[in-house]
């Protein structure tokens, strides 16, 4: 006889004595019909738990193997694969199967530093997908400076990491991260950025991967003596917006006010002076040029140029517009759009 006959064997004869005793029982016809209801849902837990066993294997390796035939590398040892699998197959979470597969992947490329490797194995296990998630967003907010919903600011890793102070689970995860050392102060340590490169591929750790946009390159600055005149105010607003919806961050200063730059974004290479009251101009040009700093400046009169202040920079564009047409306005935007596009793919190839 076979063992799967034998087994089966057993398992008739436990059922037979199970219902023969309950028959002796006097009034036991109720837990008899308890029996077989508990049978039928035990048969069912099985099959449930086998198809999705089933199901974990196959995202398991689909994660490993990273839609290729063949692993890239050979580092991954047999007893960190079970140690992986086994973990994956316990895990109360279906969500997760995929990333163990991915951080198996990680191992065999060599990816996972030897000395941290059988820490991050068993923590792997015992956070949740969710907290998982908040490495990847932090990771991501880390090495991307993120567009606020606002438009008007950057997100910071720190408020990514630590979510809404006012929920519970927000304050518990980002202990649950504290405590097994993945972040610190609001930032990811080296642990953090370790798990976080390790459980997810690059295509997945991009801003639009976590729904999210980035600015372009770094914060642009526009300086200008007019911030109190109301139709420069005009133009400058829609200059801006402009330049938001490219995904270019810029910040407007003036010399009356502190010059301040975001702590998130490093000032781009180039920078835009706009004049439309020369007179004006001229009481605040040093401290202007201060803030320009020698830098390859977009210089853009509203009105006609003036060539005895162009020669006071280092100015690579120089651009004017007819102050009385709106038209004329809104083509010089366009081409300081044009030319700030322009100069951010340069700084990128320079970097």
């Amino acid at each position: 006889m076979s063992k799967s006959e034998s087994d089966s064997l057993i398992i008739s004869t436990v059922d037979a004595l199970t219902k023969f005793s309950l028959d002796l029982i006097p009034g036991a016809s109720q837990a008899k019909a308890v029996y077989e209801l508990m049978k039928v849902v035990g048969d069912n837990v099985g099959k449930y738990q086998e198809r999705r066993n089933e199901k974990r294997v196959k995202d398991f390796h689909r994660g490993l193997l990273g839609g290729n035939s063949t692993l890239i590398g050979d580092l991954l040892d047999v007893e960190d694969y079970h140690a992986l699998l086994k973990i994956c197959l316990d895990d109360v979470e279906d969500d997760k199967s995929g990333i163990y597969g991915q951080f198996a992947r990680a191992i065999a490329a060599g990816k996972v530093n030897e000395k941290y490797k059988r820490y991050l194995i068993i923590i792997l296990g015992q956070l949740s997908h969710q907290q998982l998630e908040k490495l990847r967003r932090g990771w991501v907010a880390t090495n991307y400076t993120l567009v606020h919903r606002s438009a008007n600011g950057s997100i910071s890793p720190k408020s990514v990491l630590l979510g809404d102070e006012n929920e519970i689970m927000d304050e518990m995860d980002y202990e649950s991260l504290s405590v097994r050392k993945l972040v610190k102060e609001g930032e990811l340590t080296k642990l953090g950025n370790q798990l976080a490169e390790s459980c997810f591929r690059r295509d997945q750790l991009m801003p639009e991967a976590i729904g999210e946009t980035s600015w372009v390159g770094g914060a642009l600055d526009v300086i200008t003596a007019e911030t109190v005149h109301h139709s420069t105010m005009q133009f400058l607003e829609r200059l801006l917006s402009l330049m938001h919806s490219s995904l270019v961050k810029a910040n407007l200063y003036d010399p009356v006010n502190e010059f301040y730059r975001s702590e998130l974004l490093d000032a781009l290479p180039f920078c835009i002076v706009l004049i439309r009251d020369v007179s004006l101009f001229r009481i605040h040009m040093c401290a202007i040029r201060g803030m320009t700093d020698g830098r390859d400046t977009i210089l853009a009169f509203i009105g006609k140029k003036d060539s005895e202040l162009v020669d006071l920079f280092n100015a690579s564009d120089v651009l004017e517009c007819d102050e009385t047409d709106q038209k004329s306005q809104t083509d010089m935007m366009n081409k300081i759009n044009q030319a700030v596009r322009r100069k951010v793919k340069l700084a990128k190839k320079s970097q």
